[in-house]
């Protein structure tokens, strides 16, 4: 049986009319005409209501909550995944400038970063379009280009100790100097501009 047939089945055995539910849950009769032909649905907390009102358990009313609350409780777990994430995110990066700047050496400091960012773009399915957002502003261009040049100069610099070594070493090194620039500006934006927000 569907909502709308069990919620006006419901509502004879009561017998009361849809003014007098309407009158009890201080909405229009229009809205529980609505509902009892599926044009619109009762909220969770209406349906407490009505099952309260019409004295009967609804079977599937429960299990439209349970559902609800269900989803509810995996969108919260879903956001906090989120949180914790760019929390490691600032943690990390901040591990990578202090490597760069040899304040102390953090071990693993790079793919720690780089794996956090790419475990943040799996649970945060929003990241491209808060991307986008960031660099419609032209001030996002400037920001991201003075954390490059800061960064940047530390990492040529440090050149120099591979300089006499073979030529695969060097070349090594300036691969993953430039991937770990790439996933430090990606947490720099993260950290700056995609702070997660609670609803």
């Amino acid at each position: 049986m569907s909502l709308q047939t069990e919620l006006q089945t419901a509502r004879k055995k009561s017998n009361l009319t849809q003014e007098q539910v309407a009158e009890k849950l201080h909405v229009s009769r229009k809205t529980i005409s609505s509902w009892e032909t599926g044009r619109n649905s009762p909220d969770i907390e209406t349906l407490s209501k009505l099952s309260e009102i019409y004295q009967i358990k609804f079977e599937p009313l429960l299990g439209q909550k349970e559902k609800v609350l269900a989803k509810n409780y995996k969108l919260k777990y879903k956001f906090n995944l989120v949180e914790i994430s760019y929390y490691f995110n600032i943690l990390f990066l901040f591990f990578n400038i202090f490597n760069l700047y040899d304040i102390f050496v953090v071990p693993f400091a790079a793919p720690l970063l780089t794996i956090n960012i790419l475990i943040y773009t799996v649970i945060n399915p929003g990241w491209k379009l808060q991307f986008k957002k960031i660099f419609s502003d032209i001030n996002s261009y400037f920001v991201t280009l003075t954390f490059a040049l800061i960064t940047i100069p530390y990492s040529i610099i440090s050149l120099e100790n591979i300089m006499e070594h073979k030529e695969i070493y060097l070349s090594g090194y300036i691969a993953g100097c430039s991937v770990r620039e790439l996933f430090m500006i990606l947490g720099f934006l993260i950290a700056l501009y995609i702070k997660p927000k609670r609803d």
